[in-house]
C-alpha cells in the first residue's frame, strides 16, 4: 500500500482510475475529493483493497464538496492542476 497524507494527489481505482485529492486519513480507510465527468466536486471514502485504492460504496458514491469549508483546500487543488 502507497502511503499517503492529507493533500496526497492519488489514482483511484483499479480499472476505470479517477484522479483524487486525499482530505483526511482514517483507521483503515482515507476520504478523497474528486471531480466527476461534469467537473463538480465530490468527497467519498476510500481503501486499498487487492492492490488498488477503490471507492467505498461504488464510485458514483460521492457526496459534494464545493461548499464544504473543510474540503475547499483540496477542491481548489483539484481544478488548479
Amino acid at each position: 500500500m502507497e502511503q499517503i497524507v492529507p493533500g496526497s494527489v492519488i489514482m483511484v481505482g483499479k480499472n476505470e482510475q479517477t484522479r483524487s485529492v486525499v482530505s483526511a486519513i482514517r483507521p483503515g480507510r482515507a476520504e478523497v475529493v474528486y471531480l466527476d465527468q461534469t467537473g463538480r466536486a465530490l468527497h467519498q471514502e476510500i481503501e486499498w483493497r487487492k492492490g488498488a485504492w477503490e471507492f467505498l460504496g461504488g464510485s458514483h458514491g460521492g457526496r459534494p464538496a464545493d461548499r464544504d469549508g473543510r474540503l475547499e483546500p483540496y477542491v481548489k487543488m483539484l481544478r488548479v492542476q
